[in-house]
């Protein structure tokens, strides 16, 4: 889904101070955090480092992303992902691919209506 994001927060450290570390290679890693336009609350997404397409997010700006839900102790997380090149061209197909079918639906909808049917009459 494409977005505009209207607040961003990275971090490094944990609320104690402590660097941000990976519990399974133990590589440090950057929080991102992002508030995004027509939602509440925030949604978390991680950088490997500085140069990380995730790190250079910023306010005002639109992205493609992915977001997962996770329920933990009957509260909702939502974390996102910044879409790949091949990703973003596989949705617009998708769209376009949903939108042509519209289009291939609407004339025998519209003959069905002149013809008084409706979809029961037809089988």
């Amino acid at each position: 889904m494409q977005v505009k994001v209207t607040r961003v927060s990275k971090r490094d450290t944990d609320k104690n101070g402590n660097k941000l570390v990976g519990k399974k290679y133990g590589k440090p890693y950057w929080n991102i955090g992002i508030q995004i336009e027509g939602q509440e609350g925030w949604m978390s997404g991680f950088a490997n480092n500085t140069s990380d397409p995730m790190y250079n997010i910023e306010e005002g700006g639109t992205y493609h992303i992915s977001v997962t839900e996770k329920n933990v102790d009957g509260k909702v997380f939502k974390n996102f992902r910044l879409l790949k090149p091949e990703e973003m061209k596989l949705a617009e197909m998708e769209a376009e691919l949903a939108e042509l079918r519209k289009l291939k639906a609407q004339p025998y909808q519209q003959q069905d209506a002149e013809n008084g049917m409706n979809d029961l009459e037809k089988f």
